[in-house]
């Protein structure tokens, strides 16, 4: 069996939409005027989902709460729109790096760590705390590492020189370069479903582009399992932790504990 394949505590949609209700403000603070990009999972958090990227796909209760329809891309500017998102069972999103006035301009370049089936948790987080110490010796910029889907990391540097999205794309191709590994021509979701290659862990920056995202900070990862994206320490990356210990029911005592990480990544 997987080492990425534990016991899970299985979570209802009425679980889902208190969450957001409480983490509402949280997670509206991160994303900040960005498009999203939404999963919606019409017949309930353990059923299939598909995606939505314009806001005319929505479901009419979500089009109703969110007014702002610039170019027919989805924005969730507050609470209400929140809430009807989740209503509409869109309990999963990702978001673009850049704002609706900085379209050109992305905020940040993130590499992800991705293992496959047979893949240890343990190699994609040592990968993830190499990528770490590289950028930190090479470019002295902050760096966050968050939980993505799938049990992969993403390592995230904020880009604090304004480069365009054609040139983070040339830089985050470099640095993944430069540990060895070669990116698949594969997403995420694929580069999972490879049965073969214990130990393989994949770097992949297409998410580096106009109208990519990646899960917000705080939003729910696994819906059917009630995970979160969290944003961990350096520390909690060196010594080691369990994804799922990061799910609806424990962010209240880690934000106590350690604040929020991405708002100081980006204040």
């Amino acid at each position: 069996m997987s080492s990425n394949v534990r016991m899970r505590r299985v979570v209802t949609r009425q679980q889902i939409a208190e969450y957001y209700r409480q983490a509402g403000p949280l997670i509206l603070s991160a994303l900040r005027e960005r498009p999203l990009h939404v999963k919606r999972f019409p017949h309930g958090p353990r059923a299939d989902y598909f995606f939505h990227c314009h806001h005319h796909d929505l479901p009419e209760i979500a089009r109703n709460a969110i007014n702002d329809v610039s170019g027919d891309m989805i924005f969730c500017p507050d609470q209400a729109a929140l809430d009807a998102l989740i209503e509409a069972g869109c309990y999963s999103m990702l978001m673009e790096p850049s704002c609706r006035l900085q379209r050109e301009t992305p905020d940040w370049i993130c590499w992800q760590m991705v293992g496959t089936r047979r893949t240890p948790f343990r190699m994609v987080r040592e990968m993830a705390l190499k990528f770490v110490q590289t950028l930190q010796q090479e470019y002295g910029e902050p760096v966050l590492v968050k939980t993505s889907d799938f049990y992969g990391l993403d390592v995230i540097m904020k880009n604090t020189d304004g480069r365009t999205f054609f040139e983070i794309r040339g830089l985050a191709d470099a640095v993944a370069e430069s540990t060895g590994i070669r990116e698949p021509m594969l997403s995420p979701q694929e580069i999972l479903s490879q049965e073969q290659g214990d130990g393989r862990v994949f770097v992949y920056t297409d998410t580096n582009r106009l109208k990519r995202g990646i899960l917000p900070p705080y939003t729910v990862s696994m819906p059917e399992y009630g995970l979160i994206s969290t944003p961990v320490t350096l520390g909690e990356l060196s010594s080691g932790f369990i994804p799922e210990n990061f799910n609806l029911f424990t962010l209240a005592s880690r934000l106590e504990k350690h604040g929020d990480l991405w708002k100081n990544l980006f204040q």
